[in-house]
């Protein structure tokens, strides 16, 4: 009797002790998640303080919300006559949000929040799995206080898209791998894997390439666990993770017309990664530069679509690469030295200038230069001791995700922003480091310590040296900053607040973006009605940089409305010689010999933008169909707005062309196809009352 009753105690202890140790691990993890939360919502809490444009969205950022808003007011499936410009399950993401909380930039940032500080119990859940319970620990602490994942949490972009999808994909697949001993499969696991790495490649296309490596793995995991027939899971695992990749291609080609797999902007970056000079186009910042690199394709060939603008790209970058094999291996070799150096390289925006204000970035939390070579020190620990660690497999998986993606951003171009996916996995290695150090102190191993701290001192500072500052840009000129800024409040009608910025660029010493400082100031004074003001900083933004045809086309247009039309001329001319394939300068300078009613002239002008650039343009297309309209030239006209119709070339046509198009055919005596076309813009406006009255009037 007394024995049973000390067994029964005996067991109650260890039942407690193992309770009270659950209880401590959970309320840990609970602070952690905590944590992480606090320190992402004190910084969108910061930044909506001090960050004078963190509800306007640019560049990326502004492109996403446009598509998004859209997607959910006028077609679900995005620009009708586009393929899709980025990866487009961001644009989908927003548009879900705002159909739930309305047209709100916090509630998408707030989401993006919770995610992120969801990640780290995903986190927490592989390292765990790998390692064990204290490597988990450090690591979900170490993810919560990573400081550049914090930035992007409140950012309009989709990093932490693509990080919940890694880590949810990851989770589900080590999940599935886990149930799976000889026949018993656990086939859902694979299926939410699967279909989590699908969306995935629609959001990050370069993880295709990370497909295949975790095929490969998949079937040689299910294979050690002698599970038969492997390659119907594997098949299942393929399929299923392209199912959205096939969705998105079908939906360019069939509203589209164009055979563009995800996204038409994968030429264009694989170029700008692959190329004789990739300083110059690294350094290349949306505005009058990217418009200019971007239309390199219009000028050289005859591009109808986008599909095409994609595929000249590509061409270039790999005619590069054939005719210099020996540079891009060279280039190759210093974009990995970039890749896993310790730097956030910025692209379309300088993100560290207003985060510099934020409280958490004046606390010692987790950089980047902290955590890479901490996780690269313990990649090396792992492959030189591989054969006497557990858990191979999932640590291989991990390591595979690792490589392959850093090989698929390595192969186009380095930036901050596409590094992220590997930080995840990067601080779990980070932690496994932390931890074998402090069992060596415990044990008093110290001539193994004296190496491990060897190892990484010695990664410290190969990944803290700036190689290749001549041929890489490690930072954004800070007038440019100045620049977006001045420019993004100039959109949302903050004159005063634009003004005060751009002051602050002018005032600093003068860099290669500066003429965008005076051209911003032009347009200040332009949008307050301050003509002779905006053409004396134009002037100047042109005499900094005498190829910047903006600042003449904006000349041009200001001489133009207070009607000296030949100063107008004068400029726009200037302009046409330095972008010929620019359609708005053509359409402006046509518009001149409108005013002074030289009509024959005008019609000159936009017919030889086609000698000069052959490609079919919505504004020229327009001004044309117009033209021959005042002629009465139906046919010519009828030509010209079809051919607007047809290659709107990203332009959301207006709904006017549809009702001159019509008329055209009436005029042609081609009732039916005049109802047709009438209806095709009936349908894109309802409520536009030239149509439904013309439309009423051949219906009587």
């Amino acid at each position: 009797m007394v024995t049973n009753i000390s067994k029964r105690l005996s067991r109650d202890s260890k039942n407690n002790h193992h309770f009270n140790y659950i209880h401590k691990k959970s309320v840990m993890i609970g602070l952690i998640f905590a944590l992480s939360l606090i320190l992402r919502l004190a910084h969108f809490t910061d930044m909506k303080h001090n960050n004078p444009i963190s509800d306007i969205p640019i560049v990326d950022s502004g492109e996403y919300i446009k598509t998004a808003e859209y997607i959910l007011n006028k077609n679900f499936f995005g620009t009708p006559t586009a393929s899709y410009w980025h990866p487009p399950l961001y644009y989908y993401f927003i548009a879900i949000i705002y159909k739930i909380a309305g047209k709100s930039l916090d509630a998408i940032k707030l989401l993006q929040i919770l995610m992120d500080s969801l990640n780290v119990l995903m986190v927490l859940f592989i390292a765990k799995i790998i390692f064990d319970r204290t490597v988990a620990i450090f690591s979900a602490l170490l993810y919560a206080i990573y400081l550049p994942l914090v930035y992007y949490s409140s950012e309009i972009l989709p990093p932490i898209l693509m990080i919940t999808l890694l880590l949810f994909s990851t989770v589900s697949l080590l999940k599935f791998t886990q149930k799976t001993k000889n026949e018993n499969v656990n086939v859902w696991w694979l299926i939410i894997a699967s279909i989590s790495f699908g969306f995935l490649i629609i959001t990050q296309p370069t993880f295709a390439f990370a497909l295949v490596f975790i095929s490969i793995w998949l079937t040689i995991s299910l294979s050690r666990r002698s599970i038969s027939k492997p390659l119907r899971y594997l098949i299942l695992f393929t399929v299923t993770s392209l199912i959205p990749t096939a969705l998105v291609s079908a939906r360019n080609y069939f509203v589209a017309r164009e055979p563009v797999l995800i996204s038409y902007n994968g030429g264009i970056n694989f170029y700008i990664g692959n190329n004789a000079d990739v300083y110059s186009t690294l350094s290349v910042r949306p505005g009058f530069e990217w418009d200019k690199l971007l239309m390199t394709a219009y000028v050289e060939e005859r591009i109808t679509n986008f599909a095409d603008q994609s595929n000249f790209w590509y061409k270039k970058g790999i005619e590069f690469i054939l005719q210099h094999p020996l540079n891009w291996l060279w280039l190759m070799v210093k974009k990995t030295v970039i890749f896993f150096n310790a730097y956030e390289f910025p692209r379309n925006f300088d993100l560290g200038f207003f985060c510099k204000y934020s409280f958490i970035n004046k606390l010692p939390i987790l950089r980047l230069n902290i955590a890479l070579p901490l996780g690269l020190s313990a990649i090396i620990v792992l492959l030189f001791g591989f054969s006497k660690i557990p858990n191979k497999g999932e640590i291989i998986l991990i390591l595979l995700l690792i490589f392959s993606y850093s090989f698929s951003i390595i192969l186009t171009f380095v930036v901050g922003r596409y590094r992220l996916p590997v930080i995840p996995f990067l601080i779990i290695l980070a932690a496994y480091y932390i931890v074998i150090i402090l069992r060596g102190l415990k044990y008093k191993n110290y001539p193994w310590i004296l190496k491990l701290i060897l190892l990484l001192t010695a990664l410290a500072v190969f990944t803290h040296i700036k190689f290749f500052r001549t041929t890489f840009p490690y930072k954004i000129p800070t007038s440019f900053t100045y620049t977006q800024i001045g420019r993004a409040l100039l959109s949302a009608g903050k004159f005063e607040q634009a003004y005060y910025y751009l002051q602050k660029g002018m005032a600093l010493p003068q860099d290669r973006s500066t003429y965008e400082i005076y051209y911003n100031l032009a347009e200040y004074y332009r949008k307050l009605d301050s003509t002779e003001e905006a053409i004396v900083y134009y002037k100047k933004a042109f005499m900094l940089n005498p190829e910047f045809y903006d600042a003449l086309n904006a000349l041009g247009f200001q001489y133009k409305k207070i009607g000296e039309y030949d100063s107008a001329i004068y400029y726009l001319n200037k302009a046409k010689e330095l972008a010929r394939w620019h359609g708005g300068i053509f359409f402006n300078l046509a518009d001149c010999y409108l005013f002074k009613n030289e009509t024959q002239k005008a019609l000159e002008i936009l017919e030889s933008f086609r000698i000069f650039c052959p490609s079919p343009h919505p504004v020229i297309s327009e001004g044309l169909g117009k033209l021959y309209m005042k002629f009465g030239k139906w046919e010519k006209a009828c030509k010209n707005f079809e051919e607007e119709i047809r290659f709107p070339q990203g332009y959301d046509i207006p709904v006017e062309i549809y009702n001159l198009l019509g008329i055209c055919y009436y005029r042609k005596n081609q009732i039916q196809k005049a109802k047709k076309i009438w209806a095709m813009g009936l349908k894109k406006d309802p409520s536009y009352e030239p149509i439904r009255r013309n439309l009423i009037y051949f219906s009587e």
